[in-house]
């Protein structure tokens, strides 16, 4: 199922962790903030728990003034049927989203 992660992180050191983690998960950047890619529901879930203990870290460590930043970390799973019916609007018009999807892999 795609997965779309999308954040507003005000830390620089943050947000740079939270676009590895979904970068080591598979997941490319869609836009400046937000991410998207193939995710297995335990996958999702894993990847959740590792967002979760970086946003963990970071508050125990931040100054106060960064308190004030934003901070906010989204993940939406998206089934097929929704996926498909996705449309991206830019300079050329109208267009259907690029899907990369890894290499599925059958074990005999």
């Amino acid at each position: 199922m795609q997965t779309l992660v999308v954040f507003d992180i005000g830390s620089n050191r943050l947000r740079a962790k939270i676009e590895n983690a979904c970068r080591d998960y598979g997941l490319e950047r869609a836009q400046f903030s937000a991410f998207i890619g193939e995710l297995a529901p335990d996958r999702r879930a894993r990847l959740s728990v590792r967002l979760l203990t970086l946003v963990t870290q970071h508050k125990m460590e931040e100054k106060e003034e960064q308190k004030e930043q934003a901070l906010l970390i989204q993940m939406y799973p998206i089934c097929a049927s929704d996926f498909d019916a996705a449309v991206s609007i830019t300079r050329e018009g109208l267009q259907k989203p690029e899907v990369k999807q890894k290499p599925q892999v059958l074990v005999l």
